[in-house]
């Protein structure tokens, strides 16, 4: 029986059944025939062997079952699963319950990895294909686009172990390289210097939302200005209080509001309609690379990097990692400490604190060092 005939000749419904195969030492039985996986909709030949009769029978039981049930056979339907035939069926049930930002991302990593390996059946990823890629997809992209779609294989790929398609995930063998640290590319005070320069010479209706950004700590491109902007409704003066209701996280904080930050919003013009904009000025590049190359430090500073700056001079100032952290909203406390840049002089005091402890009791000074 040859599979490369069994549609034509009608064999894909050859019914399952358990045959006795004699050989010259031993005797074994065949579990044998066509099942529908019920996962990829195909019909699939098993072929297993069992020293007993009772397994055999159990085994087709198992696939009998599985059969009238609609469930994946496991690897045996996996022969005939391609990585696009997964990422698609992923990408089906995560758009109900991802954000319309976070689906689009998944979906440009798919169309990634699809352009890449296209019908490459997904049990036949080895590691050494996956480091080759690795290395060329590097080589196009930036790293966190890089992460984006290793997180994306990583996750279909759980599935289709979950499934049964496959035996070990192929996104386990890829090392997702580290992001870069970038820092602050000054000292704080040099960089204090730098946003008041900036503002100065910014477009007018777009220096409040640099103030504000610095001052709340909220994020200016999607908390203030973007889709989910800062409305009128949002804003409790008499408390002195922002309460966001969502967030690129997907949650929403109350943010409090010092006596300069009270003192803008009191200034800005507002209107009756609660519902309108706090910061009616629509996001565009060019406001901030503007102003960038006014002050004669283009390409020095984000927009983004005033979260950064506002969040190491508050731990420079001696405010607790995670007040600082609960301001900047992130749903990962690490991620607060890839905006928190401790400055230099401020390791100075633990150093000092260290040595009077080291000392305490004995002479201050000892080098230890054997004189010549």
């Amino acid at each position: 029986m040859r599979c490369g005939r069994a549609c034509a000749s009608g064999r894909w419904n050859v019914p399952g059944q358990v045959v006795e195969v004699r050989g010259k030492r031993r005797t074994t039985f065949k579990v044998f025939g066509y099942f529908l996986d019920g996962l990829t909709g195909r019909r699939v030949r098993v072929r297993d062997r069992f020293k007993t009769r009772r397994e055999a029978d159990l085994r087709l039981k198992e696939l009998e079952l599985k059969e009238a049930k609609a469930e994946s056979l496991g690897p045996y339907g996996a022969r005939r699963v391609s990585l696009a035939d997964v990422l698609r069926k992923h990408l089906e049930l995560c758009e109900p319950e991802d954000k319309p930002s976070t689906f689009t991302r998944k979906v440009a990593a798919a169309h990634a990895l699809t352009d890449y390996f296209g019908t490459t059946m997904i049990g036949t990823l080895r590691p050494e294909t996956m480091d080759q890629w690795r290395a060329e997809r590097l080589a196009k992209v930036k790293p966190a686009t890089f992460a984006v779609e290793v997180a994306v294989l990583r996750a279909a790929g759980a599935r289709a172990l979950r499934w049964g398609w496959i035996g070990q995930n192929p996104g386990l063998f890829i090392k997702t390289p580290r992001p870069e640290r970038r820092g602050l590319p000054e000292s704080l005070d040099t960089l204090r210097e730098w946003v008041w320069r900036i503002m100065e010479v910014a477009d007018v209706r777009f220096r409040p939302v640099i103030a504000a950004a610095l001052l709340t700590l909220v994020r200016p491109r999607s908390e203030l200005l973007g889709p989910f902007g800062l409305f009128w409704s949002q804003v409790d003066l008499r408390q002195r209080l922002i309460r966001l209701e969502t967030s690129k996280t997907g949650d929403g904080r109350i943010i409090p509001l010092s006596g300069p930050m009270l003192d803008l919003l009191r200034a800005l013009p507002r209107p009756l309609d609660h519902a309108a904009r706090v910061f009616d000025v629509p996001y565009r590049a060019h406001h901030w690379d503007a102003a960038l190359t006014k002050a004669g430090l283009a390409g020095r500073l984000d927009l983004h990097q005033l979260r950064s700056i506002g969040a190491s001079a508050l731990y420079d100032g001696g405010v607790d990692f995670y007040l600082v952290e609960s301001l900047l909203g992130h749903r990962v406390p690490q991620m607060g400490a890839r905006y928190v840049v401790i400055q230099p002089e401020r390791l100075r005091e633990p150093v000092e604190v260290l040595a009077r402890w080291f000392y305490a009791g004995q002479e201050i000074g000892q080098t230890f060092v054997a004189s010549a």
